[in-house]
């Protein structure tokens, strides 16, 4: 796998490609980049927020997320949980730094080397009663020169990853997928 394909794979398991941001800090000389974006999942923060822990995100990812999970050996969504996703020749190591559930709140730290290092903060707050608006900031480092141009050609189909990923989202409300806590 390129290094720009697994760059945004990588950015989509962060949830949200960083190219489909509504708002991008422009990326400094070494493309260090932060972007936001949100959409609305319908559901209340109580059922779509575990679809954004590690069993959930690997219920609507589908076969792009193949995690193996080290601390918490079980795809539960806790505090501190690491975790390692292989995706072709490259692996990332992921840490739950953050997790509250009940608030909304969530952050997680990905390091693949000689990629980059990307965090990623999720917020959840109601959107009326059977609905969540979920805001996403992903904030990325590239750690080469390939990762850096792979970062400035992203972007062509966001409106189509987005509508995609509300779909599969969906479809995992719709079956119960990762909805463990």
């Amino acid at each position: 796998m390129t290094g720009k394909s697994h760059l945004a794979v990588m950015l989509f398991l962060g949830c949200i490609p960083a190219a489909m941001a509504q708002n991008s800090a422009p990326a400094a000389d070494d493309g260090h980049l932060s972007t936001t974006t949100s959409f609305v999942v319908k559901a209340p923060i109580q059922r779509a927020a575990p679809l954004f822990g590690p069993a959930g995100m690997q219920c609507w990812l589908g076969g792009h997320m193949q995690a193996e999970f080290i601390h918490s050996q079980s795809p539960q969504n806790v505090a501190g949980a690491v975790f390692t996703m292989q995706q072709g020749p490259q692996k990332s190591t992921w840490v739950n730094t953050m997790l509250n559930v009940k608030a909304g709140k969530m952050q997680y730290a990905s390091f693949t080397p000689g990629s980059m290092v990307l965090v990623v903060d999720v917020r959840m707050t109601a959107a009326g009663k059977d609905s969540t608006r979920v805001e996403l900031t992903h904030t990325v480092t590239p750690l080469s020169a390939e990762a850096r141009e792979a970062m400035k050609s992203m972007g062509a189909h966001s409106q189509e990853h987005i509508a995609a990923a509300e779909k599969a989202i969906e479809g995992c409300l719709a079956t119960g997928g990762g909805m463990r806590q």
